[in-house]
């Protein structure tokens, strides 16, 4: 790609952020962005040096990609609101559980939409953006979205029924970053040092982390001994039901998605 693209991205909060930041890397795009807020405006300008709006209808006039990154419950309205501007743009949605048929009812089904979930990984380049597309997307389309996320993050197709499962994922980010911190916590309270509790955190990320990316399965199996103390500890999970309650955390997520499609 050659010829240099306008991305406008409405509703630039934390995730829209993470998307400005890996879009602007690269010399293809310009970027156009809104929000509410004239303060949080000026701060994405001055951090990602991109034009700002408090107008989304700006947006949209402007852009040859849009990115909705606004909250679900507000998404039906934006797209009203912008409806007359609609032309022959690529529709990104990043809304948790709008399908992309909520969207065409809107936009119409001539419109090309793509519905994608990323997660806040894209902030590390460790991202993971998982999307479905419409049959009015070309592979032209496709590939212009890959481009605009693969800067900080891998991406793969799925089917839409699907999406919920990926955005529990996404959502079990900040899940685990509560157990982690609880777990550090601990550490500290047992009488570690903040810096020594956070050494071995990282330490057990890490290595959870290369197990899995070089073809490992379930590290338990490498840590535990008979009688031992990761044995202890996995058997009070057990008993006090912490695996069953991890399912149920991804449930719940699906069943919020699910609610939000309404």
């Amino acid at each position: 790609m050659t010829e240099q693209y306008r991305v406008g991205v409405i509703g630039a909060g934390n995730m829209g952020s993470a998307i400005i930041n890996s879009i602007s890397q690269n010399e293809n795009y310009s970027i156009i962005a809104s929000r509410r807020t004239e303060q949080a405006l000026k701060e994405i300008k001055n951090q990602y040096e991109v034009e700002v709006t408090t107008d989304n209808n700006e947006v949209v006039s402007q852009s040859d990609v849009i990115i909705l990154g606004v909250k679900p419950n507000n998404l039906d309205e934006v797209l009203k609101g912008t409806r007359e501007f609609h032309n022959s743009q690529l529709w990104i949605s990043i809304a948790a559980g709008k399908t992309i048929q909520s969207i065409e009812e809107v936009l119409g089904k001539d419109s090309r939409i793509i519905r994608c979930m990323p997660n806040i990984g894209m902030n590390y380049g460790t991202g993971v953006v998982a999307y479905s597309s419409n049959e009015a997307c070309r592979e032209y389309d496709i590939r212009t979205f890959e481009e605009l996320f693969q800067g900080k993050a891998t991406c793969f197709k799925t089917d839409e029924a699907n999406m919920n499962l990926v955005t529990a994922s996404a959502s079990f980010m900040g899940n685990i970053g509560s157990m982690l911190d609880t777990f550090t916590k601990s550490l500290v309270k047992g009488g570690l040092s903040e810096s020594e509790a956070k050494l071995l955190t990282r330490s057990i990320l890490e290595t959870n982390n290369y197990y899995i990316s070089n073809g490992g399965g379930n590290i338990y199996e490498k840590v535990a001994s008979k009688g031992g103390t990761t044995e202890a500890a996995e058997k009070h999970a057990i008993t006090q039901g912490l695996h069953r309650i991890i399912e149920e955390m991804v449930l719940v997520s699906i069943k919020r998605c699910e609610e939000l499609e309404k």
